[in-house]
């Protein structure tokens, strides 16, 4: 399960629509439940017990399945963004302080929070430390900035359990960013380099690192791997259009492309979580039926459902392993709701 790749302070009621009865047959299949979370929040990850993390206004909130919503604070912190859960309820994420330096942070399962930087990290405004995933063992993943002149690099991190933290490279590449993990410890991301625009990496626990790219593609972005070692996220035509679609590799190098049912020329279609059954997660645009942004789920099989709302977009962030997908909704005046869909 991952739920890797990227703001409310009041406990409102959460409401919970059935897409349904208010005419979204095109877009979703009976039964399913769209759990809309207060406003100025975003879901960000889900566990496989459904216990959801996310953002609100300067604080952050844990949600309970059954709808309790805890907020916690950062000493100091501006903006905080977890990104990731596991099954014991450890979350990581960033955070971003007065001068807008990024941060990582660990809350344990009793509240307790941990928090820490990349030795020897780029701390100006807007670098710093990204964490991106935690995994079942407490191993968290992300990012991190060290300067380069007058510039700041990025590299990986692999973060223990002691706080060790192990930074790592792609061979030749100028820049690493390490934006999904699975929980036998397997990391994907994004690197570039003279030999590559935007490609993508899987990194094994023992440190190897595999590079692809898919074929035809100008960019790759990989964001999130199963437990079983799949891979998903998104990747770019080339000159003119640059159309963004969706994508899944195998372990044996094998790659599956997708896009939105019915989609129109230049439609976009992003691909940013999968769980262990091989469901993915994304958003996309430029659907004959839908003009807006819908979320989808694409099963195994390949058939996609589609979810949304009118007159808004819709961006997922995490998927577990019974489907659930978690993310926020934004609306045309830029409001934001976290939100769950329960298949």
């Amino acid at each position: 399960m991952v739920a890797n790749t990227r703001d409310v302070v009041s406990k409102l009621l959460c409401v919970c629509i059935a897409l349904a009865p208010i005419g979204l047959a095109g877009l979703a299949e009976a039964k399913s439940v769209l759990t809309r979370l207060p406003l100025n929040t975003q879901a960000t990850a889900i566990n496989d017990s459904g216990v959801v993390v996310g953002q609100s206004v300067g604080t952050a909130f844990v949600r309970t399945p059954d709808g309790n919503m805890t907020n916690f604070a950062i000493n100091g912190a501006n903006v905080i963004t977890p990104t990731g859960i596991n099954a014991s309820g450890v979350v990581t994420g960033s955070y971003e302080d007065a001068n807008r330096v990024m941060h990582g942070f660990v809350r344990d399962a009793t509240g307790a929070i941990t928090t820490f930087d990349a030795p020897n990290a780029c701390l100006t405004s807007h670098n710093g430390t990204w964490p991106t995933g935690i995994n079942a063992g407490g191993v968290v993943t992300g990012y991190y900035y060290t300067s380069a002149g007058q510039t700041c690099l990025a590299h990986g991190f692999v973060r223990a359990v002691d706080g060790t933290i192990t930074s790592f490279d792609v061979l030749n590449a100028f820049q690493t960013l390490a934006l999904g993990e699975n929980d036998k410890g397997e990391i994907v991301g994004e690197w570039f380099g003279t030999a590559c625009d935007r490609c993508a990496f899987v990194r094994s626990p023992e440190g190897k690192i595999t590079t692809f790219k898919v074929p035809g593609a100008y960019n790759t972005f990989a964001f999130a791997i199963n437990g079983k070692g799949v891979v998903t996220g998104y990747y770019q035509d080339g000159y003119p259009d640059y159309t963004p679609h969706g994508f899944i590799w195998q372990r044996d190098g094998q790659y599956t492309t997708f896009d939105l049912p019915n989609v129109q020329a230049g439609g976009a279609t992003y691909s940013f979580a999968i769980n262990d059954n091989g469901t993915v997660a994304g958003t996309g645009s430029g659907n004959s039926k839908n003009q807006e942004s819908p979320a989808f789920v694409r099963h195994r099989s390949g058939h996609m459902r589609m979810f949304g709302l009118p007159k808004s977009a819709f961006y997922p962030f995490g998927i577990n392993n019974s489907g659930v997908v978690v993310g926020y909704q934004m609306l045309p005046n830029a409001s934001e709701y976290g939100f769950i869909w329960t298949p």
